[in-house]
């Protein structure tokens, strides 16, 4: 099976990670939380690394959540940008 778009929820950086997949639509989805898009260290072996080497034209990102439990606001927020983005 081939993943058009992977979302791996972390914790607890507060921010999306520019993880090497499509730019456009991590800053869309984060945008749509009110988190940045931010560029983190690249680790080898990371599975947002593999995943966008192994399926070129695909996306994998990381959500860094805060680190403390969502609101129900913030969750349903959270709904609304996954379902938009995929």
């Amino acid at each position: 099976m081939r993943p058009a778009i992977s979302i791996w929820f972390h914790q607890h950086l507060d921010l999306i990670d520019e993880s090497g997949g499509s730019i456009a639509l991590e800053r869309h989805f984060a945008v749509g939380v009110g988190l940045p898009l931010r560029r983190l260290t690249r680790y080898p072996g990371s599975v947002t690394s593999w995943e966008d080497e192994r399926f070129p034209g695909t996306t994998a990102f990381v959500v860094e959540l805060r680190a403390r439990s969502l609101s129900r606001t913030e969750a349903a927020r959270f709904a609304r940008a996954v379902l938009h983005v995929v």
